[in-house]
């Protein structure tokens, strides 16, 4: 059997992991206010500032500003876009 001895370094271990998990995984930007209470241009500004972070990493993979444009504009497409996808 364990004694007291081995027991404490386990347990310890087990603490100190799930300390490491939770500062891992703990949201790094809490949102101050719920989406629910915003309005649909607060909301819009949060999507379009969103849609600019995320294409702008393709200029990481060596796309230049017009095929970083025409890819935002694709995604904002009321036809055929995000926006036509969420909204149908």
């Amino acid at each position: 059997m364990l004694n007291g001895k081995k027991i404490s370094p386990i347990i310890l271990m087990i603490i100190l992991s799930l300390l490491i998990v939770q500062l891992v995984f703990a949201d790094k930007n809490p949102k101050s206010e719920k989406l629910e209470d915003l309005s649909i241009q607060q909301l819009t500004e949060i999507r379009d500032k969103d849609i600019d972070q995320n294409v702008e990493y393709l200029k990481e993979f060596g796309a230049d500003s017009k095929e970083v444009q025409d890819c935002k504009d694709e995604i904002l497409n009321c036809d055929a876009g995000l926006v036509a996808f969420y909204n149908k």
